[in-house]
């Protein structure tokens, strides 16, 4: 049985790589809610909870 990745989960592990990577850095804006739920195809509500943690 295979276990499926949460959508704020995939959206969370996008937003840290892009941090660990240098490409967003402290004090810089992420794209928004609905840019990265466009380009994930999440829901905001997603892009919201993963920005949560």
């Amino acid at each position: 049985m295979e276990i499926k990745e949460k959508a704020s989960d995939k959206v969370f592990k996008y937003i840290e790589s892009k941090i660990i990577q240098g490409i967003w850095k402290q004090g810089d804006r992420i794209d928004s809610e609905n840019q990265l739920a466009e380009e994930l195809k999440v829901s905001r509500v997603s892009v919201r909870e993963a920005i949560g943690k």
